[in-house]
Order: structure tokens, then sequence, then C-alpha cells
């Protein structure tokens, strides 16, 4: 992790995924900074998003396009 995420300094962090092509998100429960994805069909790609907010106000937005695609 850097900035933010490494030293603990986040007002908020979201992560959500899609396993249509980003057409749909579902918001994932954060917890300890980590989160739970529960498997999709196999051969189904998976996208992840995150928005982090740091306690400075600076913002990050991140996608990730077919992150894994499970077997």
């Amino acid at each position: 992790m850097q900035g933010a995420a490494a030293d603990g300094r986040v007002r908020s962090l979201a992560v959500s995924m899609s396993t249509d092509d980003g057409v749909s998100w579902t918001r994932l429960p954060v917890g300890a900074g980590a989160v739970t994805v529960r498997k999709p069909a196999a051969g189904t790609g998976v996208f992840l998003r995150t928005e982090l907010t740091g306690v400075d106000g600076n913002t990050l937005d991140q996608s990730v396009i077919d992150a894994y695609r499970p077997r």
C-alpha cells in the first residue's frame, strides 16, 4: 500500500465489483482493510473498483478491468 492507505490516514474506503463488464456494480463490505469477494461462475471476468478519500480530502478512484477470471 502507498500514501493514505499505507499510514492509516483514510477517511473512507469503498470497494465494488462487477461481473457484467462494468454495467452494474455491487458494493463490498470493507472490514479491517480487507474485502471478501464471493466467487462468480467459472469464466466470468471480475472488475474491481476502489474509491478512497484521505483525511486531508485527497481522493483516489481506481478500477481494474478483468482483475481475475475464476476457473
